[in-house]
């Protein structure tokens, strides 16, 4: 229930209103809205008591130290207004069904530590590789050490607090709404991440909105149609946040750093094959491609999503993005460069012209 609250609070509208309609809304429907936590004591008041948190009933809202709310292993400190991680230490036997077990217990909707779950997820795949692999057969010795350390690894994530809010000012008090997206891949993933974007003169700040990392389909294609893909992902992950957050499309800009993916989403000249062409289509369909830049690829947040390991630094540059390079770029937000193929004659993608000649002849042909 806390996670409905948590949306509605963070939607562009007073929170109290947001909480009184949707009350008024389930009640007409004959349906009970409650088990309600909040960190703004107006809304608790808008509710029945009874219809409180089980451990917010007998608090004083004002006064007393609100408790963690928890949804899995995602928890929400009422006091911080932090979100954070409380996993569970139980070791898990190395078999087939342990490793699937551990991986899946993360619950992270949003993908706040996508860098740690697709490292999961990656050995789990290379684990398993052989289809023959019993649930409960003890898995490959060559893994164990790699296994230990992404165990060891989830430690860190106690340590880890995510601001509910996107920014420190109000979400509803930006005066110009701009989101950020920024894709990657590599052989074994792809990712798309965004954040809030807002600047005051030369003072940028980012907030994390949300992530999504995924395994790369096998077998395994070449880099420019999984970086293709990588986009597609950060178009899917944009109309997630247009709708919810009602943010119009054109105020939305894309990151990538792969030259050749730009080439096909700005090409007016060539015909492409149909995996690329499909893909192109998708992306253009939900915004031009004025709106699609180049960042390079150490200064690429989504970069932290494709790789393989367990340094825990990176979770802050994954959700910090890159505050850096937009502070030293002056034209980060506003580009406005066209980007031309990269060597379409040797490009497999593009579809080859084919050349018809005619030729008229005044004098009859003989065919003896």
């Amino acid at each position: 229930m806390w996670m409905m609250a948590w949306y509605l609070y963070r939607r562009p509208k007073k929170p109290q209103t947001s909480y009184i309609a949707l009350n008024a809304l389930m009640t007409h429907g004959n349906l009970r809205l409650h088990k309600i936590a909040s960190n703004d004591p107006s809304v608790m008041q808008s509710f029945d008591v009874k219809d409180l948190a089980k451990d917010l009933i007998e608090l004083d809202i004002t006064d007393d130290d609100l408790p963690t709310q928890r949804s899995l292993g995602l928890v929400w400190d009422l006091q911080k207004d932090v979100f954070g991680f409380r996993l569970s230490r139980k070791e898990k036997p190395y078999i087939r069904r342990g490793v699937l077990s551990s991986v899946n217990s993360l619950y992270d909707p949003l993908d706040f530590i996508a860098p740690i779950t697709i490292q999961g997820k990656l050995l789990l795949r290379e684990m398993t590789q052989t289809p023959c692999v019993d649930w409960d057969a003890p898995l490959p010795e060559e893994f164990l050490n790699r296994w230990d350390d992404w165990t060891q690894s989830l430690s860190h994530l106690g340590k880890l607090n995510v601001p509910r809010k996107y920014l420190p000012m109000g979400f509803s008090q930006l005066k110009e709404k701009k989101v950020l997206v920024f894709t990657d891949a590599s052989e074994v993933a792809i990712t798309a991440v965004a954040y809030l974007f807002d600047a005051h003169g030369r003072d940028i700040n980012l907030g994390f909105i949300m992530g999504k990392s995924k395994v790369a389909p096998k077998p395994a294609t070449s880099i420019p149609r999984l970086e293709l893909c990588a986009a597609v992902l950060g178009v899917e992950i944009a109309i997630i946040i247009r709708d919810q957050l009602d943010i119009s499309a054109d105020h939305i800009k894309f990151y990538t750093d792969i030259r050749i993916v730009l080439g096909y989403i700005y090409n007016r000249t060539k015909r492409f094959l149909t995996y690329v062409s499909n893909r192109v289509q998708r992306i253009l369909s939900f915004a031009p491609s004025s709106q699609w830049n180049f960042i390079p690829t150490d200064q690429n947040p989504a970069d932290h999503g494709t790789k393989s390991t367990v340094d825990s630094a990176l979770y802050d540059s994954w959700l910090r993005g890159p505050i850096e390079w937009l502070h030293t770029e002056d034209n980060a937000i506003h580009l406005a460069q066209i980007h031309d193929l990269v060597d379409p004659a040797m490009d497999k993608e593009i579809k080859q012209d084919i050349v018809v000649c005619k030729v008229e002849t005044s004098t009859p042909l003989s065919w003896t």
